[in-house]
């Protein structure tokens, strides 16, 4: 696949939004991370986080649900 570098998301360089995607952990990816990585306003955060999940490039997480042990050494 080739990469348009110049291409911008939202109004963002494409290299910037390939750092913040690569900055981000499966439980950390959240709007307060990116408007910390890439210091911008939350309105523009929202409409970053919208387009990427529109090009499938992110997608929401299911809930991660404790799995029931034995009565030893149960989670809950």
């Amino acid at each position: 696949m080739r990469i348009d570098w110049n291409e911008e998301i939202c109004g963002l360089p494409l290299l910037r939004v390939r750092h913040l995607l690569r900055r981000a952990g499966p439980a950390q990816f959240n709007i307060g991370f990116v408007i910390d990585v890439l210091g911008i306003k939350p309105k523009s955060a929202d409409d970053l986080v919208a387009e990427l999940m529109r090009r499938g490039w992110l997608e929401k997480a299911k809930p991660i649900t404790p799995r029931r042990r034995g009565k030893k050494n149960r989670l809950f």
